[in-house]
């Protein structure tokens, strides 16, 4: 009568089995995937905060003057305007920003930030 049912109770442990493993494996899959653009977010972060400490730097001084500067290793290039600074990271990563200023204050009000991001 019961012909087949220790199969299928088998069958059934074995599908939750392999369920459970695969949500096992891909929360690790995305844990390892955070991690990886966590380091890379830090990368540029770190950058940024190099290049605008410089230029807050530069404001308390005689203002920001347009050049070339490697500072901590970030070696970036100024475009400096009344304003606004276009400044141009080009190692250890790269990305572009405009940085907006008041050179009376010397105060950085606000910066954006231009990346090519680079698919992992």
């Amino acid at each position: 009568m019961r012909r087949g049912f220790i199969s299928t109770y088998y069958l059934v442990i074995f599908l939750i089995a392999a369920g459970l493993v695969s949500v096992i494996l891909a929360n690790v899959d995305n844990r390892l995937k955070t991690a990886a653009n966590m380091i890379r977010v830090n990368k540029y972060l770190a950058c940024e905060e190099t290049v605008v400490n410089g230029l807050k730097c530069a404001l308390r001084n005689d203002g920001p003057e347009s050049g070339t500067y490697t500072v901590s290793g970030v070696t970036y290039t100024v475009d400096a305007g009344e304003k606004q600074a276009y400044v141009t990271i080009r190692m250890p990563v790269y990305e572009v920003l405009t940085v907006y200023y008041d050179r009376e204050t010397c105060h950085i009000y606000d910066y954006d930030v231009t990346r090519e991001e680079i698919p992992l």
